[in-house]
């Protein structure tokens, strides 16, 4: 297989993960690509709500706006027509459907590089094996890309996020005290959220003197006020409340994120230290980034848990088995 430096290579194609997890640890390919392709026109292909993430990246030329999930097929086609006309002389597929795989195909992009399975082989000319990677540098290692041993995941938020934090901290009283973020919802199967009422109960049992900020997506609005109306003590709940530009600027603020098993997380884990509550296996794959971090693993006789067990959960007692008094603990030693 022919290796991809050294190619006449003007116009690249990188079609990101689609969630928000994935998307954060995929981002070291950017600046790879860049480095590898300083003069090369980098188009990068998001669905909407990650778009907000790459505004100020400076190593991307464009980013292209797809709808992914849309069930629409007059939609794809009109999205591979848009596509040819760019003329792009390289794809990069993070993605590991075959949806991902068939639009740089069909949209005529001549070397297509991207993991094998899900039926992709005969889409991809660069068909590589996925090792579990999470980064996906070893993809473009495979193929020939010059891949720095000190990239890592990284974010790019505006001065305007940086003041509005700044302002937040400053109007909510949170300057030079400790605070504590908290991620209390979780994206996909429920099986994997911590019960409320253990949040609410390590609030309790957290000293006074320590600040709590409730973080969360607009699904888990609920849960933040839940929690809210049952601890004992004044916490600030900003569930719904922030793009992820603003949750981003906030991470760099924090002094420790306990959450749940979720993108929020990877953000997280790039700024400050995480303590990361999962159902036990899944932390193989999806802890956050860097070694700072603190994993807790619920305990069950059905471990070790799949997407398949998560689905048809009925009683994540696993996650039950992670008490408040034991995330205490370890709350106190950092």
């Amino acid at each position: 297989m022919q290796k991809i430096i050294g190619k006449n290579i003007k116009n690249i194609f990188i079609r990101m993960p689609d969630w928000v997890g994935t998307f954060v640890l995929a981002t070291p390919v950017l600046k790879v690509i860049r480095d590898n392709f300083p003069e090369s026109r980098i188009s990068v292909c998001v669905r909407s709500w990650s778009k907000e993430l790459l505004n100020n990246c400076s190593y991307i030329n464009e980013i292209i706006n797809y709808d992914s999930k849309s069930a629409s097929l007059s939609y794809h086609i009109g999205f591979i027509r848009e596509l040819k006309k760019k003329h792009f002389d390289l794809a990069i597929v993070l993605p590991g459907s075959l949806n991902s795989a068939l639009i740089p195909y069909f949209a005529g992009v001549k070397n297509r590089v991207g993991y094998v399975g899900n039926g992709r082989r005969l889409f991809l000319n660069y068909p590589l094996v996925d090792t579990g990677d999470k980064l996906f540098t070893e993809l473009l290692s495979k193929a020939g890309f010059k891949v720095s041993k000190d990239v890592k995941p990284e974010l790019w938020i505006s001065g305007e996020d940086e003041k509005y934090a700044e302002k937040i901290w400053v109007d909510y009283g949170l300057a030079n005290t400790k605070v504590i973020g908290m991620g209390v919802g979780v994206k996909g199967e429920s099986s994997r959220k911590w019960p409320e009422e253990y949040f609410v109960e390590l609030i309790n049992l957290l000293a006074d003197n320590i600040k709590i900020v409730l973080f969360g997506s607009k699904e888990d609005e609920h849960i933040g006020k839940n929690i809210e109306e049952k601890v004992n003590k004044k916490i600030i709940n900003f569930t719904g409340q922030t793009t992820l530009n603003q949750f981003t600027a906030f991470m760099k603020k924090l002094n420790l994120y306990v959450t749940n098993s979720t993108g929020g997380m990877h953000i997280a884990g790039l700024y400050t230290r995480v303590i990361a509550l999962f159902v036990p296996g899944d932390e193989k794959y999806w802890a956050p980034y860097g070694n700072q971090h603190i994993i807790i693993c619920g305990e069950a006789d059905c471990t070790p848990c799949t997407n398949r067990k998560m689905r048809y959960c009925k009683d994540n007692k696993c996650m039950k088995s992670i008490t408040p008094e034991r995330v205490l603990k370890y709350v106190q030693s950092i």
